[in-house]
């Protein structure tokens, strides 16, 4: 994430709604979580729903593409918080 989608996050202008996680080719991906453009910023602003890519280990990627695998199950992203200056994603899995 860039510094201006920090900021606008800090300052609650994020939306989860619609938003799903998902594996492709050994990476994960979050799709349609809507960051609005910070106030105060400049060209240094990003497209609102653009594809953001999870930093994540090959562990916790495998345990993952188990569970997605499964009939029905789909990775939801449930809550975004901040943990030593970092954002952190929750994701959770829900059935379809």
């Amino acid at each position: 994430m860039t510094g201006t989608e920090i900021k606008s996050i800090r300052n609650g202008k994020v939306n989860l709604k619609d938003s799903y996680a998902n594996i492709k080719n050994g990476e994960a991906f979050v799709y349609g979580i809507h960051i609005s453009p910070y106030e105060h910023g400049n060209i240094q602003n990003k497209d609102p729903l653009r594809t953001r890519k999870l930093l994540l280990n090959r562990r916790e990627i495998n345990k993952l593409i188990g569970s997605i695998q499964q009939k029905g199950l789909s990775l939801i992203p449930m809550s975004l918080y901040f943990k030593r200056n970092r954002v952190k994603i929750e994701l959770r899995h829900w059935k379809r």
